[in-house]
């Protein structure tokens, strides 16, 4: 069974798995209050053909626009003018996490 990639969210189209290091980058979000919620996730991180490419050169940007272009419609709240930054920039982060020194890359 094919996997959805984990970064613009295409349903069984990953081909391409990233192994993050155990002492890989933990990305959170807090508050004023000092509630946090962190976004620890196994290390593995599926990729599907159109992704993988923009995963290797490190283009986050590429990365961010590929997603928002796959997900809007889906979860227009979260995308457009009317949005607030908040995913782009949790994402950013966690996608950097995979860029990490140490990551391995597999074809699945």
């Amino acid at each position: 069974m094919s996997k959805d990639c984990d970064f613009c969210n295409l349903a069984g189209t990953a081909r391409w798995l990233y192994i993050l290091p155990e002492d890989r980058p933990v990305v959170g979000l807090a508050n004023d209050a000092g509630e946090a919620i962190i976004f620890d996730d196994d290390g593995r991180w599926h990729a599907c053909l159109g992704c993988a490419p923009l995963v290797d050169r490190e283009d986050i940007p590429g990365l961010l626009q590929r997603a928002e272009r796959h997900m809007a419609n889906a979860f227009p709240e979260m995308f457009g003018p009317a949005a607030d930054d908040t995913w782009k920039t949790i994402s950013a982060a966690r996608y950097a996490a995979v860029m990490a020194p140490g990551t391995r890359k597999q074809r699945i």
